[in-house]
Formats: structure tokens, C-alpha cells, sequence
């Protein structure tokens, strides 16, 4: 049994893939004549359009099951900007090859692991591309990345303690400390950064938490900090109640947690914010 033949007045329409690929055109559409019976020619079509949707390779692969995922792990959760961020794929164990864009440009990099910096201050997307070994196009995985300036945006002390390391009052006549934070960095002269949060006085366990507005105040930048909770008690002679020495250059949290947990009267916070 023969099946009709129309003959193609264009020979690229001629299928590439294989001889059996159905193809339509702008001016009509064609069949190969095949010379076998009824039931071999309807089992060759159908197994010659199968061939011809697996032979697409350019469409993505996605991957099925509990191991199909990719991630990125950071540095440092922000940046400031020329400042290196260290980038690694955490991904399924069946993508082996990784490609990465930064967001402030065309340039692509290959690897597990790599480094970047942005020269400038934003909001930045990064997209890892995951292939497999085959260098089919798997997945893609996205973070946010936002460059800037640190500035220091609120405390919070939730709880301290109404004690010193005596076991007596911080005022001898039995109230509350007039607590107050001071924020100053290690090096500091006379003309640079420092700011004090107002005081609170005669503090009582029911006014706690407090939470302290500092916007618009610090640059925190990289440097080293110290977060001193004082006792205004007289102008002339606070009298420091904690300490805290803070290395911005290690901050990866926000909010960073300067003491708390089991064992300690004391929790204590800060966030910042970048600009």
C-alpha cells in the first residue's frame, strides 16, 4: 500500500534528523512515500516522530526526584563595594558543571567556587547555570546581592541583669539602673563617630525590651566597635554595666546577637542597614 507523495518545491524542507520527520511549511506540507504495508509504515512514523522530540538538545533537562536542587552559599551576606564575596554552589550531585553571572555585566565565569566584587553600590542578582555532565542546561539558581554602606539602625536589649558581678544593686538605694548604649569604634579620636541612645532611667524588668532608634547615626563600615551598656548613675562617673568588642569584618547575620542564650542575664542585638 502506498501512502500519497507530495513533493516539497523547497528542498530545506527536507527533514535533517530523519527521513520519517513530519514537517509543515508555509507552502503545504509533505509525506514520504514508504512502500511498506499499512501497519510497518504506521509503526516507522510513529517511532521516526519519537526520534525527532529526543533529538531536541536544546531543550532544558529538568531533574526529577529528591536530589534535583541548586543553591548558592555566600560569604558574606552584603558587601560594600570593591569588597570580594567568595560564591559556592551547593547543588545536586548530578550537575558537575557550574556557570556564573554577577548582574553588573555580561561576563561569565566557570566553577564550583569562585570570587567576585562590584565596584558599585546596588542590588545585584547572581545566577549559577547547572549542567550535567552531557553539558545539558539543568537548572538555574538565583541570589540577591546588595552592595553598599554599612550604618548601624537599631539595639534591642531584651533582658540584662539587675545585678553586678557582686551580687548587689547598681544603685544602692535599690532602683534600676539609669541605663543608656554607647557606640564608639577602636580608633577613635576626638572628632570621629560616637553616639550615645538616651538614657532610661531607673529601669524596671517590666520596661524591658528596649529597642533604640539609631538610624542616620554610625557608619559601622569594617571596622572594630565596641558596644558599652552604662549607668548614667552621675554625669561625671558612669558606670559601665557590659562590653561588648565587635569586629564588623566578621558580621555574616542581621541581626547580630551580641550575648545571649542559656547562662548569661543578658540579650542584647543590633541590626544595620546599607546605603
Amino acid at each position: 500500500m502506498l501512502l500519497p507523495r507530495l513533493h516539497s518545491t523547497n528542498p530545506d524542507d527536507l527533514p535533517l534528523i530523519n527521513p520519517y520527520c513530519l514537517r509543515r511549511s508555509f507552502g503545504g506540507r509533505w509525506y514520504q512515500t514508504m512502500t511498506q504495508p499499512k501497519l510497518y509504515a504506521i509503526l516507522f512514523m510513529l517511532i521516526s516522530i519519537s526520534a525527532c522530540k529526543k533529538s531536541d538538545s536544546n531543550k532544558p533537562v529538568t531533574l526529577i526526584g529528591p536530589d534535583a536542587y541548586i543553591c548558592i552559599k555566600k560569604s558574606a551576606p552584603d558587601a560594600e563595594p570593591g569588597e570580594t564575596v567568595k560564591l559556592n554552589s551547593c547543588s545536586s550531585p548530578k550537575l558537575s558543571r557550574f556557570f556564573w553571572t554577577f548582574g553588573d555585566g555580561p561576563d561569565q565565569v566557570s566553577g564550583t567556587t569562585v570570587s567576585h566584587a562590584w565596584p558599585r553600590k546596588g542590588t545585584y542578582s547572581i545566577r549559577l547555570n547547572g549542567r550535567d555532565a552531557q553539558g545539558n542546561q539543568v537548572m538555574d539558581g538565583y541570589e540577591t546581592m546588595v552592595i553598599g554602606e554599612r550604618f548601624l539602625s537599631r539595639i534591642e536589649i531584651k533582658h540584662i541583669a539587675f545585678q553586678d558581678s557582686m551580687g548587689l544593686n547598681w544603685h544602692s538605694n535599690g532602683t534600676g539602673p539609669d541605663l543608656y548604649v554607647s557606640i564608639e569604634p577602636e580608633d577613635r579620636v576626638h572628632d570621629t563617630a560616637h553616639y550615645e541612645t538616651p538614657v532610661v532611667p531607673k529601669l524596671r524588668p517590666s520596661d524591658l525590651p528596649l529597642m533604640f532608634d539609631a538610624s542616620s547615626r554610625s557608619k559601622l563600615g569594617k571596622k572594630i566597635w565596641y558596644f558599652r551598656i552604662m549607668d548614667y548613675n552621675y554625669p561625671n562617673t558612669p558606670q559601665l554595666m557590659r562590653q561588648y568588642r565587635v569586629d564588623m569584618s566578621t558580621i555574616n547575620d542581621n541581626p547580630h546577637t551580641l550575648e545571649a542564650g542559656l547562662g548569661s542575664d543578658w540579650d542584647v542585638r543590633f541590626w544595620y542597614e546599607l546605603r
